[in-house]
């Protein structure tokens, strides 16, 4: 049995305009009869879904640039489990564009069921660029300062045209050229590497998204005002064994890599 943290009406991010104690000053619309955006300078954008004028549902989710991070979902009990949460998110999207669930790492139980209901990766560029995960290298979390570095690992899949366009492919013989280069992983490795980092559409890709996975955990910490200049870049491999998994039946590869990123 799951306990409830709070009483019908007391969760603070369901509160009117300036009233949750968890953001900066905010301006309230008006989007249709049951939603209202609340949105402050610090990145946080607060959907609120009403009934009869009582607040039942919250989607906050934080960022500058799309895409956004859902941040938290909360559902008054006794009106869980009748999609309130999801014509949040749909109405979120329709008025920001591209949201992201936070890193599984960051999410609570629910969080992780109500993310794989509404399912959607990290991050999926539409290009065939997926990214999976995304976490700081061990010891590499910011104290945010005008300048800083850090080291973050990221997960992400290539695949499809994508990926024979980055192997030097054609689509109908991918599947036989992947299985030929997973019966010889070890020789390829270092080459697939070296083609998927490189190439600008996954960099843009990834690196778009871990600038949005820092700023989110300097909102959540740091309460900063307003988003750093970030630089992210390619890290090179050291103790930490980058890794590389072929699926010649779904035409992907799947790796993991670090990056340098530096707030100018």
């Amino acid at each position: 049995m799951i306990r409830e943290l709070y009483k019908p009406g007391q969760y603070p991010l369901l509160r009117g305009v300036g009233k949750t104690g968890m953001t900066g000053p905010e301006i309230k619309s008006l989007l249709g009869s049951h939603i209202i955006l609340y949105q402050d300078d610090f990145g946080s954008h607060r959907f609120v879904y009403h009934i009869n004028g009582k607040s039942i549902s919250v989607l906050q989710v934080i960022g500058f640039e799309s895409p956004y991070i859902i941040a938290n979902v909360y559902t008054e009990n006794a009106y869980r489990r009748q999609g309130y949460a999801e014509l949040l998110i749909k109405k979120a999207r329709e008025v920001l564009g591209k949201i992201i669930h936070a890193n599984p790492k960051d999410q609570s139980v629910m969080g992780k069921a109500w993310a794989k209901a509404v399912g959607e990766p990290i991050m999926d560029n539409g290009k065939d660029i997926i990214v999976n995960n995304i976490e700081f290298a061990a010891g590499q979390e910011p104290e945010y300062s005008d300048t800083f570095a850090s080291l973050v690992r990221a997960n992400y899949t290539i695949r499809g045209k994508k990926l024979a366009q980055i192997l030097g492919k054609q689509m109908r013989v991918l599947d036989k050229h992947l299985r030929h280069i997973d019966n010889h992983r070890q020789v390829y490795r270092n080459a697939i590497l070296s083609q998927i980092t490189e190439d600008d559409d996954v960099l843009v890709t990834v690196a778009r998204s871990i600038k949005n996975f820092i700023i989110g955990y300097l909102i959540s910490e740091f309460s900063i005002e307003g988003a750093p200049r970030l630089l992210v870049e390619n890290a090179s491999e050291s103790d930490y064994p980058y890794s590389v998994s072929i699926d010649s039946v779904n035409q992907s590869i799947t790796v993991e890599t670090e990056f340098d990123v530096m707030a100018e």
